[in-house]
């Protein structure tokens, strides 16, 4: 073991320290210092083991979270591609539902038009056919004029050649 209080300024001394070249102590207080240093510095070793491993099991333990992150994220990622995708089909789903009911209504409009267009065309008809009868009724009103002035001519006839007859 060296003594430290030996160098000063890079020198060596001959001169003791106070108390003797032991600086007082005994070489069984001494013995027992140095073995108190050595555990010491036994258990700083030990700690500073322990706490370079800890190092090492973080790193470990950070790199596998890191890839758990990455995994996580891609996972993520995913779902929303997912819930992207959904989103698209349950909105054409939606837009398909609507362009059905548009369709059927378009269809019900459709046959509620022919209805109408058959219904106007009937109704021309029997317009047609009024027309048709209110002529007809005119004629035959006009026609019933003419043979009742024709039956009074010839009732008027008829009268006069039974008076000339009679007298």
């Amino acid at each position: 073991m060296k003594n430290f209080f030996l160098k000063k300024e890079g020198k060596k001394s001959n001169a003791s320290p106070p108390g003797g070249p032991n600086g007082g102590l005994s070489l069984e207080e001494l013995q027992n210092s140095n073995n108190l240093l050595l555990e010491q510095l036994s258990k700083v070793s030990q700690d500073l083991a322990n706490a370079r491993m800890d190092k090492q099991e973080a790193e470990q333990s950070n790199t596998i979270l890191l890839a758990k992150e990455k995994d996580l994220q891609k996972q993520v990622t995913s779902l929303e591609a997912q819930v992207k995708k959904i989103s698209q089909s349950f909105a054409f789903e939606e837009a398909q539902k609507l362009n059905d009911k548009a369709r059927e209504l378009n269809e019900a409009l459709t046959a509620e038009t022919d209805k109408g267009k058959a219904l106007e065309a009937k109704l021309t008809t029997v317009e047609d056919r009024l027309a048709t009868l209110e002529k007809s009724e005119a004629q035959s009103t006009e026609e019933k004029a003419k043979l009742r002035a024709r039956i009074g001519e010839q009732l008027e006839e008829l009268r006069t050649k039974v008076m000339k007859m009679c007298t």
